[in-house]
């Protein structure tokens, strides 16, 4: 296991230098604009390290069940799209529906495998609007990481903490080693590699491949141990309480507008709490943006250590509770950006 871990690793670091000097080379670069966090022209759709090396561990760990196998397909058809939009811009009504359409074959699957009605059991919801509504969920989800990709490393340590956790519960709750305990702590170290070029300041972002691949990485894995009843759906949502309510506070604010919700934009709380520090920020520019960076990826890890973790901790042994908690999680959490200040206008 622990060979396995290093050339996992080295090869993540390997694959992302290489990628950093090819798309230099080819100009496929993050442009700055008015709405940019950064101030270089930086290479993108690097993510494509550990799609490459994340799928290969489905493929090559895969259970008796073929889940894991058939998810490394659904993985690789979101990285392909993302990978596409990152190069030609796809517009936002086909991307919206290329991805609608690969969950719903997700959905399927899960649904010819006897595995669906274990999740919408949750809701109460007969099997049409429990597809409707899952749909429309993971279809958020995963663009929520998308919109949040946007700061040096952010989306990268969020996922990297998400993955410990989950790998963290399953160990907890569960008397054997599941197969997919061994893919969490591999993808966890994959993305550590990553990481290492993608921190402040960062030398290549993920890109549409990468960030769309993460969020879908995530929900194959957390409803694997929804279940095999490891994990409780409010749990989850638990862990990604800041994505969830920045996207949404954000979506709400465009509706209420009348504004165009599929146009980019800078009023995440993330791209204020960035601009906020650099801002204050009297260094050279160059080191004021690391700065700022560091100061979010500093802010994020107290939110998750020591507001998250002990949620998440009581919601594992108390799961009667998780909704509950999940309420008291997602309030405070709108609290705490209140009192920063930090909405949307």
């Amino acid at each position: 296991m622990f060979i396995i871990i290093i050339s996992l690793l080295l090869s993540s670091l390997i694959i992302t230098k290489l990628l950093i000097f090819v798309f230099s080379k080819y100009n496929l670069i993050a442009e700055v604009n008015s709405r940019s966090l950064h101030n270089d022209n930086i290479p993108t759709s690097g993510g494509i390290s550990f799609v490459f090396l994340i799928c290969l561990l489905f493929i090559f760990f895969d259970g008796i069940d073929n889940y894991w196998l058939i998810s490394s397909l659904f993985l690789f058809l979101f990285a392909i799209i993302g990978l596409i939009d990152d190069i030609y811009k796809i517009h936002s009504f086909f991307r919206l529906f290329y991805y609608t359409l690969i969950i719903l074959l997700y959905l399927i699957f899960l649904d010819k495998y006897y595995l669906f009605d274990n999740i919408i059991n949750y809701f109460n919801l007969n099997k049409i609007f429990g597809y409707f509504f899952l749909t429309v969920f993971i279809l958020w989800f995963i663009n929520s990481y998308n919109f949040m990709d946007g700061s040096d490393g952010f989306l990268t340590l969020h996922s990297i903490y998400v993955l410990i956790y989950l790998f963290i519960i399953s160990s907890f709750n569960s008397n054997f080693f599941y197969d997919y305990n061994y893919l969490i702590i591999y993808s966890i170290f994959i993305l550590c590699g990553f990481l290492f070029f993608n921190k402040p300041n960062a030398k290549i972002f993920m890109g549409d491949v990468g960030s769309i691949f993460l969020g879908f990485l995530i929900i194959i894995i957390s409803f694997r141990m929804i279940l095999d009843n490891l994990l409780t759906f409010w749990t989850f949502l638990i862990l990604n309480s800041f994505f969830l309510i920045d996207t949404g506070q954000v979506l709400i604010v465009k509706i209420l507008k009348k504004e165009n919700i599929f146009l980019a934009h800078n009023k995440h709380f993330y791209q204020k709490l960035i601009k906020r520090y650099w801002s204050n920020s009297n260094l050279n520019i160059h080191i004021a943006r690391s700065q700022a960076h560091k100061k979010l990826l500093f802010f994020y890890t107290k939110y998750f250590i020591f507001f998250i973790m002990p949620i998440v901790i009581i919601a594992v042994i108390f799961h009667e509770l998780s909704f509950l908690l999940f309420l008291f999680s997602y309030i405070l959490t709108l609290l705490i950006f209140i009192a920063n200040k930090l909405f949307s206008e």
